[in-house]
């Protein structure tokens, strides 16, 4: 690794191999690209483009995509504060571990 390049970087092919999981509904992917844009990292830093990306694998109920959209509604990124809202997505995420700790133990 030289000098200039940092582990934080992200390469052109990673962040479309990204995007197209993504576009494709994958979580995992959705939850990147919103840290891309939360980050400003890859993209722009965008609260609200960041949002939509979480909201998008929160609806398939990622845990982690849940966590990251409470935390948007509690601290008001890309979004009005709301801690109904946050606390919704808190419980979502649970309900998710849950579901996930369970498959994995029958």
């Amino acid at each position: 690794m030289d000098a200039t390049h940092t582990s934080t970087e992200v390469s052109e092919t990673d962040i479309t191999a990204v995007m197209a999981e993504a576009n494709a509904g994958v979580p995992m992917a959705q939850i990147r690209m919103g840290d891309f844009y939360a980050s400003g990292q890859a993209f722009p830093h965008d609260d609200r483009v960041a949002f939509l990306w979480y909201q998008k694998a929160a609806e398939q109920q990622h845990a982690i995509a849940c966590i990251k959209l409470g935390h948007c509604y509690a601290d008001g990124l890309g979004i009005n504060k709301d801690s109904q809202m946050a606390n919704f997505w808190y419980m979502k995420a649970i309900e998710a571990m849950h579901s996930t700790i369970f498959l994995e133990h029958n």
